[in-house]
């Protein structure tokens, strides 16, 4: 058995089988990279979409509490132009 594997045709079917590992090894390591590659903008564009959506409700929030502090201070005013005027 020693004596097969160091002859020629036991060196010629060691580098064959050498050869068909790295061949297949190479051709998984590429599809994993695509497949690494499609998960990572999938999850990239998720994260994207739920920040817009978190930045949107904040935006309106805030928006709502200014217009919430623009109608007190307008009436604040009122009130003052009201006192003002009585005096």
């Amino acid at each position: 058995m020693i004596s097969t594997l160091f002859s020629l045709v036991g060196l010629a079917a060691l580098g064959s089988y050498v050869l068909i590992n790295i061949f297949l090894g190479y051709r998984f390591h590429v599809r994993y990279k695509k497949l690494l590659e499609k998960r990572t903008v999938r999850l990239l564009d998720s994260f994207k979409n739920e920040l817009v959506a978190f930045w949107d409700e904040k935006l309106a929030r805030i928006i709502n509490d200014l217009a919430k502090f623009d109608k007190e201070v307008g009436i604040n005013i009122s009130a003052i132009s009201g006192l003002k005027v009585g005096n």
